[in-house]
């Protein structure tokens, strides 16, 4: 398993929605909310080097998730 990452949120399990069988993941909830809401929130705000660091971050969890035989399913 991945051992926790700063730039990951927790995942606290996994069930399936009765019925449809569907999977359902059950997150922690970041108090900025998530990064798409996160960047329309603060895009006029954000500055070439809060753009790299914010890349970065994202490069350096792939990364970690890479490391370990994971992969982002969104991406």
């Amino acid at each position: 398993s991945v051992k926790s990452h700063e730039n990951f949120i927790q995942c606290f399990g996994i069930s399936q929605k009765p019925g449809t069988r569907e999977y359902i993941m059950v997150l922690q909830y970041p108090d900025e909310g998530n990064l798409r809401e996160y960047l329309q929130k603060n895009a006029n705000r954000l500055d070439w080097n809060d753009k790299i660091s914010i890349g970065l971050q994202i490069a350096t969890g792939l990364k970690f998730m890479h490391d370990h035989n994971k992969v982002h399913g969104a991406l």
